[in-house]
C-alpha cells in the first residue's frame, strides 16, 4: 500500500511494512490487513498467496496516482467486511474510471493488472516492467535533437526554467501521465567547479523486484544528479515533436511472439496444428468489429462502386445500428479497409491479439483464458441461446490485449489463404480466391467448442453454395493498421 512507500532525497525508495512480521488475529484482518484491503487482491483476502496479489497491488497504486481517488474506497462501504465482499466476488465488474486522456496502452496494462482472476493478470513484475517501458517508448518519438550553443559561466542568465512549461521537451508525456496539480519544478545551481547539480522529480515507472517477496511501484523519485552540461542561454524545443497514440476505436499491440496452433489433439483439426512460435511486429487492431453503422457510412461515401451494387437498397434499423455488419464478403471487407487507409488482420496477427504472449502455462485458447466453463458471460456463442449478432462490446471475454468480442458474435475476416497445415500461409490476398481466405473467432450459431482461438475456417471447407451462403450470414470483419502508419515512417 502507499503508506508502505517511504520516498528519500538521494537514496532509493524503502518498503516498510513491519505487518508481515506479526502474527495476524480477526480484528487486525478486517480493519487493517498485510497490505490494506483496498489494495488486496481477491484471492489474497481469501488466504491465497502468490505474486499474483503484488501485481494487483502494483496496479492498485498506479490506478490511484492517475486518478487521485483509490481503486476501492472504504468511505462508500458500510463496513470492512461488506468492501472485502465487493471485491471477491467475481462476478463485479472492477470499478475503473481512468481519465480519458490516459494512452490506451497504459490503460490496457492497468486493465490486465486488475483482473480479479489472477490467471488472467501479468504473472510477474518483470512482464509488467517491460510492458510499461515498450508501452512509454512507444509514446514518444522526437524526430530531431537540439542544437545548443555553449556559453561561459559569467554569461549565464539568472534563469530558471521550470519543467512544467510549455517548452519543455518532454511536456507532451508530462500532459498524459503527470496530475495537473502535482509540482514538478527543476532547479539547476552552478557550481565552482563548473558542474550542474540538478534536483527534479522524474516521470518513472519503477519496480522493486524483492527475491521471494514482493513488489513496489512508485511514479515520482526525488533525485540529485551531478551532470556536465553545456551552459545555455535558452532553453528551445524541439523542432519536432511526434506524439504517438492509437487511431480511434483501435488499440495498439505491441510487437511479442506466441505459440501459434496448438498439438492437443482433442481439441483441434490436422489444419490446426502443429504449434509453433511466431514474432509479430506491432500494429493496430480495431477494438471491436466494424459495425452497422460503420458500413452504412462506406457504402454512402461510394456510391457508384460495382463492388457495392447488390446493397444499395440495404437500411440499418435504429436497434442494430451498433451490431456488426454481416453478410459481407472479403472483397468487401478488403474494399472497406482500403477506404480507411487500413487493411484486414493476418491469420497470425489475429491469433496473437487473441492470446497474447501465451508462451506460460495458460494458453489462450479463448481470448479471457483457458477455461470454457461459464462462457455464456464471455461470448455470444450458442451457448447464450441468442442466435443473432448483438451489439459490439456486449460480452466480458475480453483478450490480453484488451480486444473485444475475438470470441463468437460473428466470425470476422482475415487476409490470409488456407494452407493445408497452419504452417506458412500466404497473407496476400490476391494468392486465393475468396473461398480459400481465413476467418476467424466462429459465432453466435457457434458451440463453446468453435469459438477456441485456434479455430481456422474458410468456406471452401463447406460442400455446397446455399451452405457456404448461410455461413457467410455470420461472418463480419475488423480492421488493422501498420505501426507506425505508412504517413509516419520517415
Amino acid at each position: 500500500k502507499p503508506a508502505n512507500i517511504l520516498l528519500v532525497e538521494k537514496t532509493s525508495p524503502r518498503i516498510a511494512d513491519f505487518a508481515i512480521s506479526r502474527w495476524v488475529d480477526n480484528e487486525r484482518i478486517t480493519e487493517n490487513p498485510i497490505g490494506a484491503i483496498e489494495y488486496m487482491a481477491p484471492e489474497a483476502l481469501e488466504g491465497y498467496v502468490s505474486q499474483a496479489i503484488d501485481v494487483w497491488a502494483l496496479g492498485a497504486i498506479f490506478y490511484e496516482l492517475l486518478t487521485r481517488e483509490p481503486l476501492y474506497s472504504r468511505a462508500i462501504w458500510a463496513s470492512p467486511t461488506a468492501l472485502m465482499r465487493e471485491i471477491c466476488d467475481l462476478s463485479k465488474a472492477v470499478p475503473y474510471d481512468l481519465p480519458n486522456n490516459i494512452p490506451p496502452e497504459i490503460r490496457n496494462i492497468i486493465y490486465k493488472t486488475l483482473e480479479k482472476n489472477p490467471k488472467l493478470r501479468y504473472s510477474s513484475a518483470l512482464k509488467m516492467r517491460l510492458a510499461f517501458e515498450q508501452a512509454i517508448n512507444q509514446q514518444i518519438i522526437i524526430s530531431t535533437q537540439i542544437d545548443t550553443p555553449s556559453l561561459t559561466k559569467s554569461t549565464l542568465p539568472n534563469t530558471s526554467y521550470p519543467s512544467n512549461t510549455n517548452n519543455s521537451p518532454n511536456n507532451g508525456l508530462q500532459n498524459k501521465f503527470l496530475l495537473p496539480t502535482i509540482e514538478n519544478e527543476k532547479n539547476i545551481e552552478l557550481s565552482d567547479t563548473g558542474k550542474i547539480t540538478r534536483r527534479a522529480t522524474i516521470l518513472l515507472l519503477i519496480i522493486i523486484l524483492i527475491p521471494g517477496l514482493s513488489i513496489i511501484s512508485y511514479l515520482y523519485l526525488f533525485s540529485y544528479q551531478e551532470i556536465n552540461l553545456p551552459l545555455l542561454p535558452t532553453l528551445s524545443p524541439p523542432k519536432e515533436l511526434m506524439v504517438k497514440t492509437a487511431p480511434s476505436g483501435m488499440i495498439l499491440i505491441p510487437a511479442g511472439r506466441f505459440l501459434m496452433g496448438t498439438d492437443n489433439l482433442a481439441i483441434s483439426e490436422f489444419y490446426e496444428r502443429p504449434e509453433h512460435e511466431i514474432n509479430i511486429e506491432a500494429f493496430y487492431l480495431d477494438l471491436t468489429e466494424v459495425t452497422n453503422q460503420d458500413f452504412l457510412a462506406f457504402l454512402k461515401a461510394n456510391p457508384n462502386n460495382p463492388l457495392l451494387n447488390r446493397w444499395k437498397n440495404w437500411a440499418v434499423k435504429e436497434t442494430e445500428k451498433d451490431h456488426p455488419i454481416t453478410n459481407v464478403t472479403v472483397q468487401e471487407a478488403d474494399a472497406y479497409a482500403n477506404w480507411l487507409g487500413k487493411r484486414l488482420p493476418t491469420e497470425e496477427e489475429w491469433e496473437y491479439a487473441a492470446r497474447g504472449n501465451n508462451t506460460e502455462k495458460i494458453k489462450y485458447l479463448y481470448p479471457w483464458g483457458d477455461n470454457a466453463k461459464e462462457s455464456y458471460k464471455y461470448a455470444n456463442s450458442q451457448e447464450t441461446g441468442k442466435n443473432r449478432p448483438v451489439k459490439v462490446g456486449s460480452y466480458l471475454g475480453k483478450s490480453p490485449f484488451a480486444i473485444l468480442d475475438l470470441a463468437g458474435n460473428v466470425a470476422e475476416w482475415t487476409a490470409s489463404c488456407h494452407k493445408t497445415n497452419n504452417l506458412g500461409q500466404s497473407n496476400k490476398p490476391s494468392d486465393c480466391s475468396s473461398n480459400e481466405r481465413i476467418f476467424r473467432g466462429g459465432s453466435y450459431h457457434d458451440s463453446v467448442e468453435y469459438i477456441r482461438t485456434i479455430r481456422r475456417f474458410w468456406l471452401g471447407q463447406l460442400s455446397s453454395t446455399a451452405r457456404r451462403q448461410e455461413i457467410l450470414r455470420s461472418i463480419g470483419f475488423r480492421c488493422a493498421q501498420d505501426w507506425p502508419s505508412s504517413k509516419e515512417k520517415p
